[in-house]
């Protein structure tokens, strides 16, 4: 029967199944069991691989066959999952992408003095962790980029008088190039010229 020119949900269903049974020799979308009575098929219809099944994903209203319920349940978009990139949160499946590189407290971020030389990627949750744990090297690359002619045992010398000088806190608490950059400045202006190694001449033969 047709309301309007449209066939009723029912009768829409029965001639897709009807269809499918045409075109699916493989037997992949429908049941091609036979049984000797209503009983049997009762039976049968409650565990059928390919009964009609919901996803109970709030929000998915997708109808599928038994059978590819985990198939279904691998792809559903509104399905809530644990984040990709291992944060605490949960996050439905469709919205994973937008969360990784927006909100996620684990998303990769520069190191704050990358523009010195550190290129290591940091979760965003681990800054201030990363800057605590590497302020050695972060030392070295600014006091690198303020004398850029100095030797690595030179630098290495001065980042010592540098820690000697300051109070525990001077060089910890800058969080980026250019904090760490004044409070090196700052304390060399105190302790005076840098302390240089003298280069050895260079020996030449006559020919």
């Amino acid at each position: 029967m047709e309301i309007n020119g449209f066939w009723l949900l029912d009768r829409r269903e029965t001639i897709a199944q009807s269809l499918l049974k045409n075109v699916d020799f493989k037997n992949e979308h429908h049941c091609n069991m036979k049984f000797n009575s209503p009983v049997e098929l009762a039976e049968h219809v409650s565990n059928c691989n390919f009964r009609s099944m919901t996803c109970t994903n709030q929000g998915c209203s997708t109808v599928f066959c038994a059978s590819h319920k985990e198939k279904h349940d691998s792809i559903c978009p509104v399905k809530i999952i644990p984040c990709e990139q291992n944060c605490s949160n949960t996050i439905m499946r469709r919205d994973m992408d937008r969360h990784c590189i927006t909100v996620c407290p684990m998303k990769l971020v520069s190191c704050p003095f990358y523009a010195v030389g550190c290129q290591s990627p940091i979760p965003h949750c681990k800054v201030e962790q990363h800057n605590s744990d590497d302020l050695h090297s972060h030392l070295l690359f600014v006091l690198q980029s303020i004398h850029k002619e100095a030797s690595a045992e030179d630098l290495e010398k001065q980042l010592e008088r540098l820690k000697k000088a300051s109070s525990s806190s001077q060089l910890a608490d800058a969080r980026d190039v250019r904090s760490l950059t004044y409070a090196v400045k700052e304390i060399e202006a105190k302790l005076g010229p840098m302390e240089v190694s003298s280069k050895q001449p260079e020996n030449f033969e006559a020919n």
